[in-house]
């Protein structure tokens, strides 16, 4: 019979927050770690191009006004210098010795200078090539994205993994599927796997952290017992805990092309991200984030219905704080059966005004004089989509996710809040949830950066709970009798 295999802390899902975890843990710890991943070795979300973009302060100050302390981004901002290694240097905002290489696009294409100049005119500040959006100004602003780097590893996590390769407390598991969290007398006390087919169980001696993101976490949690009472019942699954947040509050990001055919091809290079800016819409007030971000690029972003050839460039509003909230449901107790997922992607009208101004916006830019001497056509949505219901139509039509999800596993201090500002899941102990699952609201750009942020606020606290596990333990273990 195998015996059970034990550590103290296991870590499933090695995304952008598990592999931070777990790998703070391996470096700083003496504790046994455990990383599982359903996929193949190494962090899941691949590097190459990713937009490294922090959020906006305002998110994170409206996370701690919530009562979620620690999270304020005064809180946050250490955390975030901690893991990167900026290009333009350290700053009271930034940091340059951290796991993660952060750098500006370079070098600028002859296009990027003309969506300045293009800005200038529609009204945005001009603040320089080297404007930093992730320091003390984010919005209201043209600039150039930053994106990370990889070094030997085009993933994000394995940045964190790489740095403690060699260390013996550490062990990896790849191609193992968690199907679900043991609990004994209301603790977490490990996982189960599935792996060739075999299962098999894993226990903790302190902790189980959940990293599987928006989709992986919540259903992992329902399928342990942890979630809406109701639901669980109906698919005979046992409650744990009855917490009623777990699978809603389900946010996503999404973005449209408005595109154009040019006559110049100088300069032009595939993508869509090259430069960009932040915008408050008509219905947002200062003290709120901005909801509207734009990129911009010469490739173009089109449905295959509104494809030409020859040159072109694009302007991808992107719904940066939509209102449409969505949820994840289980479609069976069945672990290898996908979650229900209902994104409800549009349903507020709020977001449909969003993307909606998104466009005006970016038609304003295309017909400023630093782009009109090379616009031929525009392709999306076109220059006969003009009135309201029409926009709304291409809106609803082309409007695509960014999949940036978050939110089903939220933090909080209220009735629907799945885990506690210490990210430990409500009514059960010793499990927590780590990754943008947790997100009470999602932040303004990609969040994949405050998932990083996430998994190290995560490390910190596991690690001072392990030092207190184990003064606790060392201070009430038996006394040894030695005998002579």
């Amino acid at each position: 019979m195998m015996s059970t295999l034990e550590y103290d802390h296991i870590i499933v899902g090695a995304g952008s927050a598990g592999c931070v975890i777990a790998g703070r843990l391996a470096t700083r710890t003496s504790a046994r770690v455990l990383l599982v991943e359903a996929g193949d070795p190494g962090g899941r979300r691949p590097v190459n191009d990713l937009l490294h973009v922090r959020g906006n302060r305002i998110d994170f100050n409206s996370w701690a006004a919530a009562g979620n302390e620690g999270w304020s981004y005064a809180d946050v901002l250490p955390l975030f210098r901690r893991m990167e290694s900026f290009a333009g240097g350290e700053s009271a905002y930034r940091g340059d010795h951290g796991p993660l290489s952060v750098l500006y696009r370079e070098p600028l294409s002859e296009l990027a200078e003309r969506f300045f100049a293009a800005g200038s005119e529609a009204g945005l500040a001009d603040q320089g090539r080297d404007f930093d959006y992730n320091a003390r100004q984010q919005e209201e602003t043209s600039f150039r994205y930053q994106v990370i780097q990889a070094s030997q590893n085009p993933r994000v996590g394995a940045e964190y993994l790489r740095l403690a390769l060699g260390h013996p407390n550490l062990t990896v598991r790849s191609r193992a599927r968690a199907i679900r969290i043991l609990i004994e007398n209301g603790r977490a006390v490990g996982v189960e796997l599935l792996q060739d087919g075999i299962r098999v169980p894993v226990r903790a001696t302190q902790e189980v952290v959940v990293c599987g993101g928006a989709y992986g976490s919540a259903q992992l949690l329902m399928l342990s017992g942890i979630g809406p009472a109701g639901p669980l019942g109906e698919h005979g699954i046992d409650v744990v805990a009855d917490l009623s947040g777990v699978g809603r509050n389900l946010q996503d990001q999404l973005i449209l092309g408005v595109t154009y055919s040019s006559s110049d091809q100088n300069g032009l290079t595939p993508m869509v991200a090259e430069v960009g800016c932040f915008r408050r819409t008509s219905r947002r007030s200062g003290a709120q984030a901005p909801d509207l971000q734009i990129q911009s690029g010469s490739g173009t972003f089109l449905a295959p219905l509104y494809d030409r050839p020859g040159p072109g460039y694009t302007f991808a509003p992107v719904l940066a704080q939509p209102s449409s909230i969505g949820s994840i449901t289980l479609a069976s107790a069945d672990p290898l059966i996908p979650a229900r997922i209902q994104p409800n992607h549009l349903d507020a009208d709020q977001d449909l005004d969003v993307l909606v101004e998104g466009i005006e916006l970016s038609r304003e830019l295309a017909h400023t004089s630093a782009y009109s001497a090379h616009l031929v056509e525009e392709l999306t949505p076109g220059r006969d989509v003009r009135s309201r219901a029409e926009l709304e139509n291409y809106v609803r039509a082309n409007a695509r996710t960014l999949r940036r999800t978050v939110g089903t596993c939220a933090m909080g201090v209220g009735e629907d809040a799945v885990v506690d500002p210490h990210l430990r899941v409500r009514g059960v102990a010793g499990l927590r949830v780590a990754d943008a699952s947790i997100m009470p609201t999602v932040v303004a750009g990609d969040p994949h950066a405050a998932a990083v942020m996430i998994g190290e606020r995560a490390a910190d606290l596991i690690e001072f709970a392990h030092r207190s596990f184990t003064i606790r333990a060392h201070r009430t273990a038996p006394a040894r009798l030695t005998l002579t």
